[in-house]
């Protein structure tokens, strides 16, 4: 009974009954905002810049593994060269979603995290980024991010070399080397 008499108060007070009226609902001016367009790296741009580094990973007799996502940092296109580092796996992976996530090169980040640095700390974020050279975003033709390319297996700068190798045969902004 007691039970009941609690359920009804609550009842009495989410339906206004108790302590007046219910207020009048609040007006809110909706405008109908144009839907959001977003450029993803299509599957066949993405499988161009995987054959295009894996190309420029063998001309320099590297064994590389090769990662494109698109804007939402997923998986689209991946390839692990024979006798690649398994480590790699993991690295380009990571390269290419920090340079979506950050739209940037992943190497620009290098700087910017170091102790005393505005953003010290940042590469333990978002399930780990990394901050070194080999991470690169992808961009339509409109110069929009459409995705990114990470290549881990060689130095840093081959990582780089091999990534801009496989961006540029996407065109447009992409065949402009990183700064």
């Amino acid at each position: 009974m007691r039970r009941l008499g609690l359920f009804a108060l609550v009842l009495a007070i989410v339906s206004g009954t108790v302590l007046g009226a219910v207020p009048a609902p609040r007006t809110i001016a909706r405008q109908d905002p144009a839907p959001v367009t977003i450029q993803e790296v299509g599957l066949a741009q993405a499988q161009a810049a995987l054959a295009a580094a894996v190309a420029a990973a063998q001309a320099r007799d590297l064994e590389m593994v090769v990662a494109v996502v698109d804007t939402g940092a997923n998986l689209k296109a991946f390839v692990r060269m024979d006798g690649a580092p398994l480590v790699s796996v993991d690295v380009a992976i990571a390269k290419a979603r920090t340079a979506v996530l950050v739209q940037a090169p992943s190497g620009a980040l290098g700087p910017l995290v170091q102790p005393g640095q505005p953003l010290y700390g940042l590469e333990v974020t978002n399930g780990g980024l990394v901050t070194f050279p080999g991470g690169i975003p992808l961009f339509g033709a409109d110069g929009a991010v459409i995705g990114a390319i990470g290549v881990s297996g060689g130095s840093v700068e081959e990582d780089q070399a091999v990534a801009e190798a496989g961006a540029a045969v996407l065109g447009g902004p992409n065949a402009t080397p990183t700064p």
